[in-house]
């Protein structure tokens, strides 16, 4: 069976409350939930999860269509690994294979979006699913040039200087948080990031892998569904204005 599960839990220091703020009338944690919910449309037997230790996270969540999962206080301190938590799903869970896993942080992902990355993650040799796909997106900046600053003055490898010019710099991507999905029996292999050298890429790009991290994050979401480019709709999942490029593909 395949579940699609929203960490959120309710501790946040850059944004109180971050997962129940409020964007575009609605908390945080609703537009992806709507996303998921359309997206598991397409899936037999798939159903939505938003897991978390607090009962109003819960109890907001379950109000937008999404089924409660109450996890265990220390799985949702600031010591605890993703991994723990989905351990804790998977041993909930016992008919679940596989775990589609979508950051409520990331409000811009869309349903169609989540269910390319299901079909390229299906897509594997001989028509075998890969064990894991992790969505990213490329750098803009060059991290292989970047230096530190370590008692007011600068730090760097010699050997940096071999990326300052940005021909010469190899394009470098990160996990965004968007899109995650991994198959029972995999969080082994995986790192605290929850990824490993035979994790499928899924690029995504424009402001689909917005992730809110800070206020001035939320301020950047806040515009974009003033602008009228985002909206959600009670009994739809939100759509992004026409002519926007944000689609994503496996590299």
């Amino acid at each position: 069976m395949r579940y699609f599960v929203i960490p959120a839990r309710a501790g946040s220091k850059a944004i109180l409350d971050k997962n129940l703020v409020d964007l575009g009338g609605h908390p945080l944690v609703a537009w992806t939930i709507h996303a998921a919910k359309e997206a598991a449309k397409s899936y037999d037997g798939a159903r939505v999860y938003v897991t978390s230790e607090d009962r109003k996270i819960l109890d907001v969540a379950e109000s937008y269509g999404a089924v409660p999962h109450l996890r265990p206080p220390h799985l949702a301190d600031d010591q605890a690994s993703m991994v723990g938590v989905l351990r804790d799903f998977f041993r909930m869970h016992e008919d679940a294979h596989e775990v589609v896993l979508l950051y409520p942080t990331c409000p811009f992902r869309m349903a169609s979006t989540i269910k390319n990355a299901i079909a390229a993650f299906e897509s594997g040799p001989l028509h075998a699913e890969h064990e894991s796909l992790m969505s990213v997106t490329a750098f803009n900046g060059r991290p292989y040039g970047g230096v530190m600053i370590v008692n007011g003055k600068l730090e760097y490898a010699e050997s940096a200087e071999a990326f300052y010019r940005k021909q010469d710099t190899p394009k470098l991507y990160h996990a965004n948080g968007a899109i995650f999905i991994l198959r029972r029996g995999v969080l082994d292999k995986l790192n605290t990031q929850l990824f490993c050298k035979e994790t499928v890429p899924y690029e995504i790009y424009g402001i689909e892998p917005l992730d809110i991290d800070t206020p001035f994050d939320l301020e950047v979401a806040r515009a974009w569904v003033a602008s009228g480019r985002a909206k959600l709709a009670l009994k739809d999942t939100f759509t992004v204005a026409e002519g926007i490029e944000t689609m994503g593909h496996a590299p």
